[in-house]
């Protein structure tokens, strides 16, 4: 299998940051690690799943959702967890800093340290560096009202104390905000995506408007403007390949 590491968004662990710093994790299959340092600060933590399995496993990397302003790795849910290693899919799980005491770019820098500190434990951990997946809980690519605006992530992410501060100084801050929308850094080389969104009507809320399909929808756009390959699934959408995140890792990280 060629060079690969492929994302699955919004899917696999549940949306949004539902266990905080604190809660207990669901009774499931105990790490096989814990609360392994990946860096310098006392968030900079993982936990690992070793699957068992003939030669070096795929890996699937959990960042939890949150909005990165809360949230932990012990919300990794244990059936998904269990279902993962049945499959010989090997878990991590991590911890990152949070924008109330370090805005952007604290938690993406973390993300991609963790990634490639768990690439660094390949050898170790009996992981193929080659299928490595990453599962998250927002993927923000472009703004879909007002409830948007109100959800604190936006304002809290670069650092401002309020949204009338964000909206009349945005240019101090719209240097961060591109840097770190996906939707500007898609290229037709870029590993497989699986989007899955639970709301595709007028929001409600900040909650449901943070978490909308409309975000899925222009980043597949965007991918699908370059030829990258980028699959889409929310409720009353078109028909998709993958509906549900196994069936893509299972594609895509198992596949001889």
């Amino acid at each position: 299998m060629k060079q690969m590491a492929v994302l699955a968004l919004l899917s696999l662990f549940g949306l949004g940051g539902r266990a905080l710093a604190g809660a207990a994790r669901d009774a499931g299959p105990e790490p096989t690690k814990e609360n392994v340092s990946y860096g310098p600060d006392e968030r900079n933590v993982m936990d690992f799943w070793k699957a068992a399995g003939e030669g070096p496993r795929p890996v699937v990397i959990s960042i939890h959702g949150g909005g990165w302003l809360n949230g932990d790795k012990r919300s990794a849910r244990s059936t998904e967890l269990k279902k993962l290693l049945d499959m010989g899919i090997s878990v991590v799980a991590i911890n990152y800093r949070l924008s109330g005491k370090t805005p952007l770019p604290a938690p993406v820098h973390d993300a991609a340290r963790a990634v490639q500190f768990v690439r660094f434990k390949s050898k170790e951990w009996n992981i193929d560096p080659a299928r490595v997946a990453v599962t998250g809980g927002k993927v923000i690519t472009d703004w879909i009202g007002p409830k948007v605006i109100d959800h604190a992530m936006i304002r809290s992410a670069v650092g401002s104390g309020s949204n009338q501060d964000m909206l009349d100084n945005y240019a101090r801050y719209e240097k961060l905000y591109k840097e770190f929308s996906p939707i500007n850094h898609v290229g037709k080389n870029d590993p497989p995506i699986l989007l899955r969104y639970s709301f595709s009507a007028p929001p409600k809320g900040t909650n449901e408007a943070i978490h909308h399909a409309n975000f899925g929808i222009k980043l597949k756009e965007a991918s699908d403007k370059v030829g990258h390959e980028c699959y889409l699934y929310y409720p009353g959408g078109p028909e998709n390949k993958y509906r549900y995140a196994e069936e893509f890792l299972k594609a895509k990280l198992l596949a001889k």
